[in-house]
C-alpha cells in the first residue's frame, strides 16, 4: 500500500499554505498527500474526491519524488499547430501566382479564396483567422480593395466616367406595388 512520506517542517509549512491558498486542483491534490500522510488508504481518498485510485496513486509519488513541487501541473506542449510546412509552402505558391490561374475571376487573392484553395489542395479546412495570422506572421497587409479611376489622358472622357460612377451610387427604392 502507498502513502506519502512525513514532510519536513518546511514541507509541511508548505503544504498547509498551499491547502488554504492555491488554485483549484493544486489545492486538491494537496489534500489528497496530507490525508495520505494521516495514513488513510488510497481508496477511501479517492472516494473522497471522486476520483481514480491511480489519480490519487499518481500524486502521491509526484509529492514523494519532488515534494511540495510534485503537485503542480507541468508545461504542457498543447495542440500541435495547424500550419504546417506544406500548407505555409501551398500558399506561398498561390500568393505568388494570379489567382485567374487558379480558375478565379478575381485579380487578387482574399483570405475566403486562400481557405477555399487549402481545402481543395491539401484537404485541409483552415479558419479564416489562421490564414489571416499567417499572412500576418509574412508581414503581408489585406485590407479592402478601393476602386480608384485610372489617370486618363483624356481629360473628358475621364469626367463622363466619373458621372456614370456618381450616378451609379445613386440610391434609388424600388417603386410600390400597390394593390
Amino acid at each position: 500500500m502507498i502513502h506519502a512520506r512525513k514532510p519536513s517542517a518546511e514541507e509541511n509549512a508548505e503544504l498547509q499554505q498551499m491547502r488554504r491558498q492555491a488554485v483549484g486542483r493544486v489545492s486538491q491534490r494537496t489534500h489528497m498527500v496530507l490525508l495520505s500522510i494521516q495514513r488513510k488508504s488510497v481508496p477511501v481518498i479517492a472516494i473522497l474526491f471522486q476520483t481514480s485510485r491511480v489519480t490519487v496513486r499518481f500524486w502521491i509519488k509526484g509529492y514523494n519524488i519532488q515534494g511540495p513541487d510534485g503537485l503542480y501541473d507541468k508545461p504542457r506542449s498543447g495542440r500541435p499547430r495547424k500550419v504546417s510546412e506544406s500548407v505555409k509552402q501551398t500558399l506561398l505558391d498561390c500568393l505568388e501566382e494570379d489567382p485567374l490561374q487558379e480558375g478565379s475571376v478575381a485579380t487578387f487573392w482574399t483570405v475566403a479564396m486562400l481557405v477555399l484553395v487549402l481545402i481543395d489542395k491539401l484537404g485541409l479546412c483552415l479558419s479564416p483567422s489562421t490564414v489571416r495570422g499567417f499572412l500576418h506572421k509574412l508581414g503581408l497587409s489585406w485590407g479592402r480593395s478601393r476602386l480608384v479611376m485610372p489617370t486618363k489622358i483624356d481629360p473628358e472622357k475621364a469626367q463622363n466616367q466619373w458621372q456614370i460612377a456618381l450616378t451609379s451610387l445613386v440610391y434609388e427604392p424600388c417603386p410600390r406595388i400597390v394593390r
